[in-house]
């Protein structure tokens, strides 16, 4: 009987391995990409009528716990009898039953869908409270003239990634404070100026509407995560303000109610019945009613 032996050098068995594991992550790679391009292609066909809508502004939301951003925006456009496009996409965002004359708004699907659209879309002015433009998915248009981002909270800016505004042409400033502080990171990196308008915080602006001719209360409208108080302190603060009969109202981030929902729960079951405290709850339905719509 006669035996035939093999040997490999150990040299020579890890360029095989490496071969062999280099073709599997290329193959799984270009049928990623393949796949991606053919999951683009097909929302491309179920979206497309939404790419060269015609109109001069456009206002494009992540989802429904923005609209109390844009509303008051949109109803004063809608006073002026200035037309306007509000893309959502969130199929349940209240601004899709909104009933302005002049305002349309659309859903054009989930946000890789709303890329597709984006990145293609025709229009004067796109304005939106998603960063990072022109560095995930969401790619510059050549048929967009001006790109607009509306700060959504006035919080400091150092809280965004240092280089989240700088495809845009304008911001939409909650303070003066942020208007310096985007300054100083200019003049840090060396760019060049954006146009910075101190427009004010929307929904402020609705909640003094609201509010007006009541009685005077502290409104605790804090950040989520670990950037937050609420979790560490927000007990403590309710607690004291309470105690010295202050009118409180709470009004937590969108995504307080996933990140720091215990917390909430905690706050909720301590103080929801106290006469000088408003809850969140009811506090969403005067003013920001479409955060929370099952707290």
């Amino acid at each position: 009987m006669k035996y035939t032996f093999f040997y490999i050098d150990p040299g020579t068995g890890s360029l095989l391995i490496s071969i062999i594991s280099g073709a599997a992550m290329t193959f799984a790679y270009s049928l990623r990409t393949f796949l991606k391009q053919l999951y683009n292609v097909a929302a491309g066909r179920r979206f497309k009528s939404h790419s060269n809508l015609p109109g001069e502004i456009v206002f494009y939301s992540e989802g429904g716990k923005y609209w109390n951003v844009f509303n008051p925006v949109l109803k004063e456009l809608n006073r002026l009898n200035q037309s306007a496009f509000y893309f959502t996409s969130d199929n349940s965002d209240p601004g899709l039953s909104s009933r302005y004359d002049f305002i349309r708004p659309v859903y054009i699907g989930n946000m890789n869908q709303a890329f597709h659209v984006l990145n293609n879309l025709k229009c004067k002015i796109l304005v939106s409270t998603t960063p990072q433009l022109n560095i995930l998915g969401w790619k510059i248009s050549k048929n967009v003239k001006h790109y607009t981002y509306l700060m959504h909270s006035p919080v400091d800016i150092h809280s965004y990634k240092y280089f989240a505004f700088d495809y845009f042409d304008s911001i939409l400033c909650s303070s003066q404070q942020q208007m310096r502080d985007i300054r100083e990171l200019e003049n840090i990196r060396s760019m060049n100026n954006k146009i910075l308008y101190n427009t004010g915080c929307t929904y402020y602006d609705e909640s003094v509407a609201v509010n007006s001719g009541s009685r005077e209360h502290v409104l605790i409208a804090p950040t989520w995560g670990d950037r937050s108080f609420l979790p560490s302190h927000g007990v403590k603060i309710i607690h004291t303000l309470l105690s010295n009969n202050i009118n409180t109202k709470l009004r937590p981030h969108p995504q307080s109610w996933i990140s720091d929902k215990e917390t909430l729960a905690i706050i909720s079951n301590k103080f929801l019945d106290n006469p000088m405290c408003t809850s969140s709850k009811k506090l969403d339905i005067i003013v920001w009613s479409n955060l929370q719509k099952n707290c």
